[in-house]
């Protein structure tokens, strides 16, 4: 069974002033399925089979398969106050919050009446800061203290992973194909990701050390210009997630992606670079804006009505919402 998001900002909207309408809108939100129409389709008059010449653009909206009197019905309004509630839905609102459309909510088609804004509040989160928060202290539990030795893996696990050295092309490939499996799994993607921190923060200690003793004897280690992922994320100061100041919402303001995607698109940079200690960069935020802005992750794509969620999007909001849950 579909389900719907009720943003507490109707409170707030024009919507909210006319109890009929009101209930039928709220009656609609509940009887819809996502659905999406590939074509241009002419708007109805509620009371008439004649087109009012607004036309909904090709997208995703929110189906109710029924007539006009039906979800009178349901929302158990009379029949004339339940008919001028769809004609209100259905006309322009110069007031509304949402300047889509011309403000129009709820509009009769072919088959029923589309919620037109159904997907894009549906697709909105509203947690992605608390997720964040989690993470990050998840993470501080999970850091070494400084100056206590990581423990040395077992001989059985050793014998399974091949040792990383300075040539790190060995490894690359079965650590990155063991981590991308996983990462379908969260519980087993937690203790792969361990091992793979241990390594990579030997291999960038070991580039050190060799960059150390080219300096020209000096004794002062010199700063490792680049780092794989994993590395850069063990360095104090470098946050696990995204800093709510970074540039990147600000751009995301600018082209109409929201705010919560943002979070989505880090989290599918993070577990395609994290394994991988062959990529190095030296500054892994600059280089995730890149990500974001060339669309490299393929979170969202743009349609006429705006932005949606991709599958793959989807797919990461879904994994955000059960890791809201535990």
């Amino acid at each position: 069974m579909a389900f719907v998001k009720l943003d507490a900002g109707i409170l707030e909207s024009t919507l909210w002033l006319a109890r009929d309408v009101r209930d039928v809108f709220i009656t609609a939100l509940l009887m819809a399925q996502p659905h999406e129409i590939s074509e241009p389709t002419a708007q109805l008059q509620v009371r008439a089979l004649d087109q009012t010449g607004f036309i909904v653009p090709p997208g995703w909206y929110g189906l109710v398969k029924a007539a006009g009197v039906g979800i009178c019905r349901r929302a158990m309004v009379d029949r004339e106050a339940g008919l001028d509630a769809l004609e209100n839905l259905g006309s322009p609102d110069q007031e509304s919050r949402t300047p889509d459309h011309d403000g129009r909510r709820l509009v009769r088609v072919d088959g029923g009446f589309l919620v037109l804004n159904f997907i894009a509040y549906r697709e909105r989160d509203a947690s992605a800061a608390t997720r964040a928060r989690r993470y990050r202290e998840r993470k501080k539990i999970e850091k070494p203290e400084k100056g206590v030795p990581e423990v040395t893996k077992s001989v059985t696990e050793a014998s399974r992973v091949t040792t990383v050295t300075r040539d790190e092309r060995d490894v690359t490939r079965d650590e990155r194909d063991v981590t991308r499996d996983s990462s379908l799994s969260r519980s087993r993607s937690r203790s792969r990701s361990r091992s793979i921190k241990e390594k990579t923060k030997e291999a960038a200690t070991a580039d050190a050390d060799a960059a150390s003793g080219e300096s020209g004897k000096t004794g002062k280690r010199e700063k490792v210009a680049a780092m794989p992922l994993a590395a850069w994320l063990e360095i104090d100061g470098n946050c696990p997630s995204i800093d709510d100041a970074d540039p990147i919402y600000q751009w995301a303001e600018t082209v109409g992606v929201p705010r919560d995607w943002v979070a989505f698109a880090w989290e599918a940079f993070a577990a395609k670079f994290y394994a991988d200690p062959a990529k190095k960069q030296v500054d892994w935020r600059a280089h995730f804006r890149n990500a974001v802005k060339g669309d490299w992750l393929k979170i969202w794509r743009i349609e006429q009505n705006g932005m949606v969620l991709t599958t793959a999007g989807r797919q990461w909001q879904r994994v955000a919402e059960a890791e809201a849950e535990t």
